[in-house]
């Protein structure tokens, strides 16, 4: 029977120990992950179902587009204002009003088209009036989903000789070197797809319309693996922020496009603290700017998770009024990042750093999570199978190790209104 050395490691058992996550990152110099800051911040929680779904109320204040001169968000004795030419009018009668029932505020003889674009930005009702009409304001539906990662690794008993050592509070440990690479493969897989990953209709059986598709779904509707079983896709961050705010930056990286992009911010009624996860052109680009702008100038930070400071060398800055936390990701560098994305080493992805309320509930959740499968019995977020007969439980009597990796999980984004994404080139 196969022996195992009490101080061998299983992957899954130190994942969630960073002290021991750093040295094995250390191995061959690897940059934290977009995955490893989102665990790292305790941005990772479970979900119960392979769909999940947020609400997000519709605006109050937005500009609607009217037909036949009418629209059932306006109202009698509303206050508008023509965006076409900014001239405000009372809403006497909300039949038609390109045909009579409103006048004009401010000065005289303004009329408005039946399609024209309008704000409602006040209202005004007579002494003594009754109730204006009811209106209702919907929710709007976002979704995502969780998708299955796998990995393997076979091992014989000549090439088990190849360990990497660790140490943990004193503690020697030891990893398999093939173990270590399969793992890392297995991570920026799921990094990369929870950044780049492009979303689509197909879901898991049992779920059918059950999911908002995303906006680069396409036309592909439904997606089998070889052996007919349902495959899902999760919307990456890229895509979530491509959906969000018209940031109106052009060119290279300048204080004049930081404000087009504070200005847009400030018309969605955007948070005043934002990470940035960028590329290295685009650090490259922020460090010769910002760090020549005195008491604006960029400053480490160390995050407080849970009570713990941690380093993930992210770097801070304010500028007209906002403060920006930067993340530099070299994996938008490598092959994968260059080819998934255009630009994408000169791209920066603006997250919302705040908390956003839940609909009908209580308190208060972080904008951006990973979010992975769990059940009453079952955790997905990793599971770690090893077989053979070299496994710490001989499962056949093959001179091998084989070890399998699994997670189900995907990204979510709550308030996608006030993400964006700018690339400086």
């Amino acid at each position: 029977m196969a022996t195992y050395d009490k101080n061998f490691i299983s992957s899954i058992h130190f994942l969630d120990k960073r002290e021991i996550l750093s040295q094995v990152l250390d191995v061959q110099n690897e940059d934290p992950s977009f995955l490893d800051v989102m665990e790292g911040m305790r941005r990772s929680v479970p979900t119960s179902s392979a769909v999940f779904h947020n609400y997000v109320n519709e605006p109050v204040y937005e500009k609607i587009t009217l037909s036949g001169g009418t629209h059932a968000k306006l109202r009698a004795g509303d206050i508008i204002v023509n965006t076409a030419d900014q001239k405000m009018y009372y809403v006497s009668n909300k039949t038609n009003i390109s045909s009579g029932g409103v006048t004009e505020l401010g000065t005289t003889g303004g009329t408005i088209a039946a399609t024209a674009t309008i704000v409602v930005i006040s209202n005004a009702h007579g002494e003594g009036s009754g109730a204006p009409e009811g209106l209702r304001y919907g929710l709007k539906k976002y979704s995502n989903k969780a998708q299955i990662f796998k990995n393997s690794y076979k091992l014989t008993d000549v090439e088990l000789t190849n360990k990497i050592s660790v140490q943990f509070n004193g503690q020697e440990y030891y990893m398999y070197a093939a173990q270590h690479q399969a793992l890392m493969k297995f991570r920026l897989d799921i990094a990369y797809a929870l950044l780049f990953g492009k979303g689509n209709a197909s879901t898991f059986s049992g779920f059918g319309d059950d999911v908002q598709a995303p906006g680069s779904a396409g036309s592909v509707t439904q997606v089998d693996d070889a052996d007919g079983n349902a495959v899902q896709f999760t919307k990456g961050l890229v895509e979530w922020c491509n959906d969000g705010i018209d940031l109106g930056t052009t060119g290279g990286f300048s204080l004049a496009n930081m404000a087009a992009a504070v200005t847009a911010m400030d018309k969605t009624r955007a948070p005043y603290e934002y990470l940035l996860f960028s590329g290295m052109g685009a650090k490259i680009q922020m460090d010769n700017i910002i760090k020549n702008l005195g008491s604006s100038g960029i400053a480490s930070v160390r995050l407080n998770v849970a009570g713990n400071s941690v380093d993930f060398g992210m770097e801070s800055f304010n500028l007209y009024g906002r403060r920006f936390v930067n993340k530099a990701f070299p994996m938008f560098s490598h092959v994968a990042g260059e080819e998934a994305l255009s630009g994408a080493t000169n791209t920066v992805l603006f997250v919302p750093n705040d908390k956003i309320k839940v609909h009908a509930g209580s308190g208060s959740v972080d904008r951006m999570r990973v979010r992975y499968l769990e059940g009453p019995n079952t955790n997905l977020a990793y599971k770690e199978w090893m077989l053979g007969g070299l496994a710490p439980t001989p499962t056949d009597g093959r001179s091998v190790l084989e070890c399998v990796y699994e997670s189900a999980q995907g990204l979510e984004v709550l308030g996608v209104e006030h993400f964006g994404i700018a690339t400086f080139a």
